[in-house]
């Protein structure tokens, strides 16, 4: 048989932020470790694991045994023409607006995510993505919103919560790593001896909107087949992880030109308007003069000059 393990890091046990990355690595590529020894308990022949944060180079591959083992870097770079008898996902996390460890789905810069009309993360789009190549999703390793999540998808998948709360810090025991293996142990014995419970794939295309957390990034998407409105959408989860590595280039251009764009326009607030009394701003202006600059857009910098220009004009501001 041949297992296909996708491996993201916020929700790997232990890891809270990224302050200790080198750490934050170490602990993903032993959570990585434990649930391949796991499979091979089980007597899979081939396991692939997926790579699935940020560069794709996080798990260290010197710490894993290599025989009949492939390392993937991205969900892009999976090859489905390969036939994978079941899938686990390990470390997810809360999908972006949600309670969690470090809540997202896939970029900080998107607000939130629709598969078809169901608001879902990254555990929800990847799910879809097995599906429509018909590969059971079996297993979730993740943090207590990402397991309501995967519970909400399919009473097939069976669940491990790696960390219950947002702001403590649970202690990282061997205990941990036990309970880990001997429950994809479990699962994966189940799935051997009665594979029909799991074999009930809607491979339908189900499509994908994405809305981003400022809308002028709009304009920087170079794909413009894809915009409709002030959503991106996509025809299946297999085109959007395709077409992700473009999504992510464009959005990663157009975060430094809107950073750059608003950052002067705050300095030039600041010399324009330095002598108008703030204690007259309402809450929505000054709700926008102190919006992130990643989030501050062209239609609320002009707002927030026009309630200026009739705050300099009330109090006779030169």
């Amino acid at each position: 048989m041949h297992a296909l393990i996708i491996v993201d890091l916020e929700g790997i046990i232990g890891v809270y932020d990224f302050s200790d990355m080198n750490r934050n690595k170490m602990l993903m590529t032993q959570e990585t470790i434990v649930v391949i020894d796991s499979l091979r308990t089980l007597g899979i022949e081939y396991i692939t694991v997926c790579d699935a944060h940020d560069s794709g180079n996080n798990i260290v591959r010197e710490e894993l045994n290599h025989e009949n083992l492939d390392i993937v870097t991205h969900l892009w770079n999976l090859d489905f023409s390969k036939s994978y008898d079941f899938a686990l996902l390990i470390g997810y996390h809360a999908m972006a607006g949600t309670a969690g460890v470090i809540p997202h789905t896939f970029r900080p810069d998107i607000l939130y995510a629709m598969v078809d009309d169901v608001t879902s993360g990254e555990i929800g789009i990847i799910y879809q993505l097995l599906n429509e190549n018909n590969i059971p999703l079996i297993f979730v390793s993740a943090d207590k919103s990402g397991i309501e999540e995967a519970q909400g998808l399919s009473e097939s998948i069976s669940v491990f919560c790696t960390k219950f709360h947002e702001n403590n810090h649970d202690s990282i025991t061997s205990n941990i790593y036990h309970q880990l293996s001997k429950t994809v142990i479990e699962v994966g014995h189940t799935f051997i001896s009665s594979q029909e419970i799991f074999n009930k794939i809607d491979s339908n295309y189900k499509q994908i909107a994405i809305h981003l957390m400022n809308i002028d990034c709009i304009k920087f998407i170079t794909n413009k087949d894809i915009i409709y409105g002030d959503e991106l959408l996509f025809e299946s989860a297999s085109e959007f992880v395709k077409i992700l590595p473009s999504i992510c280039n464009d959005l990663n251009n157009a975060s430094k030109h809107i950073y750059g764009e608003n950052r002067e326009f705050v300095l030039l607030l600041r010399d324009l308007y330095k002598d108008i009394d703030s204690s007259l701003f309402d809450d929505d202006l000054k709700t926008s003069l102190f919006k992130n600059l990643q989030t501050l857009t062209r239609s609320e910098r002009d707002a927030i000059l026009l309630k200026l220009e009739i705050l300099k004009e009330q109090q006779g501001v030169q």
